[in-house]
């Protein structure tokens, strides 16, 4: 495992880590760079966190001198039937995607022994872990190590929300079933959609399914330990979506005090707080950045959450 010198020395530190594919990793490097923008004190130390040939594009898409710090951990794809070079979605054809994904969990020994070095060395509260939601074993780990976990919403609330509610619980369809026969999403009764629909999202209605339970065992991590999450949205763009985000908190199950944090940031952009008022001022901004935000050489390629004080705000406490 290699990591680089933080160079920032701002308020606490923060290490994020994208799952391995592009359209999750810009959005990520994306984030890094808006909150490298902020000034001190605000601004906490960032280390990016991947595979070394993913950490080798993301040194090369930042400008010489940039406080972003690098941490590489050993991964080997060839040890679960992938190709040599296989560390991106963007190398491999779409019926290995579960073999990569269920890889990422053999990443879990060597981040959680560069979590426990950080937090010796700069203290539990002063780190916290920023994941992607297909890593939903970073928040457990976070939980018994001690320090903040955040979960990264790299799309958008309401496409999410329904997504996140098909994974965990599945609408039954009467049998024999037509494609376009309909259904109301668990929880959601007002979202409606087609078995074919339905298919576009879990590929198998089959609950034995080893990806439907690594989606549905991914998530139910993220939502017992993790103690916050962060949506790429807005309440002017989106308010439908942060409702039903909220929603899913008081649904999900197993859900302990850590899991407060959904009400709470949905409170943020919803509620008529300060923190709301600011947010909704600044929705104009929001969408002049949005598209910038989320493209790369001025090629739109992922999506990245623009609205960082919730995160900044909760994360070193």
């Amino acid at each position: 495992m290699e990591q680089e010198q933080e160079r920032g020395a701002g308020a606490g530190h923060l290490l994020l880590f994208p799952f391995l594919a592009q359209g999750h990793i810009i959005p990520f490097l994306n984030l890094a760079k808006r909150i490298e923008g902020l000034e001190e004190p605000r601004r906490p130390r960032i280390t990016i966190v991947s595979t070394p040939r993913n950490v080798a594009g993301l040194r090369r898409a930042v400008p010489a001198g940039s406080s972003i710090g690098f941490a590489e951990l050993p991964f080997c794809p060839s040890d679960h039937g992938l190709p040599a070079d296989a560390e991106s979605t963007d190398v491999i054809p779409f019926m290995d995607y579960p073999a990569l994904f269920f890889a990422t969990e053999s990443l879990r020994a060597p981040f959680e022994k560069l979590v426990s070095e950080l937090a010796a060395r700069e203290g539990c509260k002063n780190v916290c872990v920023l994941a992607d939601f297909f890593m939903g074993w970073t928040a457990e780990s976070a939980r018994e190590l001690g320090v903040q976990h955040r979960l990264f919403v790299t799309s958008g609330a309401y496409a999410s929300a329904v997504t996140f509610c098909l994974w965990l619980r599945q609408p039954t369809f009467p049998r024999p079933v037509n494609p376009d026969d309909e259904q109301a999403v668990p929880d959601f009764p007002d979202v409606r959609l087609r078995h074919e629909q339905l298919l576009n999202v879990v590929i198998t209605e089959d609950e034995s399914n080893p990806m439907t339970q690594f989606l549905r065992r991914t998530l139910n991590l993220h939502f017992r330990h993790s103690g916050g999450v962060i949506v790429n949205t807005a309440e002017e763009i989106e308010a439908k979506g942060l409702e039903m985000i909220g929603k899913l908190s008081g649904v999900v199950g197993g859900l302990d005090k850590g899991w407060e944090h959904v009400s709470d940031v949905v409170e943020t952009v919803l509620g008529d707080g300060e923190k709301a008022r600011d947010m909704r001022a600044k929705a104009a901004e929001l969408k002049k950045l949005a598209r910038a935000a989320v493209s790369v050489d001025g090629k739109v390629k992922g999506s990245s959450v623009l609205a960082m004080e919730r995160l900044l705000d909760g994360a070193f406490r």
